[in-house]
């Protein structure tokens, strides 16, 4: 049985590996503001996601839309 992860456990977790790339993308949101900043952030984090594979050979279905195309509208 695996022991219960702690506050501060989850605080370190949430430092070390959500924090920095969503902190980047909503900067990102803030520099384009975008149409529809919550797609706009939704596709960022797919397109540059740091554990993600090469290329999405685990979700070959899911296809990410161009970012720029929403940004001209």
């Amino acid at each position: 049985m695996e022991p219960i992860p702690t506050k501060q456990y989850a605080k370190d977790y949430l430092s070390k590996n959500v924090i920095p790339t969503l902190l980047t993308g909503l900067t990102e949101v803030c520099r384009k503001k975008p149409k529809d900043p919550v797609i706009f952030l939704a596709e960022w984090l797919l397109q540059n996601n740091p554990n993600q594979p090469g290329t999405n050979e685990l979700c070959p279905q899911i296809e990410v839309p161009n970012q720029e195309s929403k940004l001209q509208n």
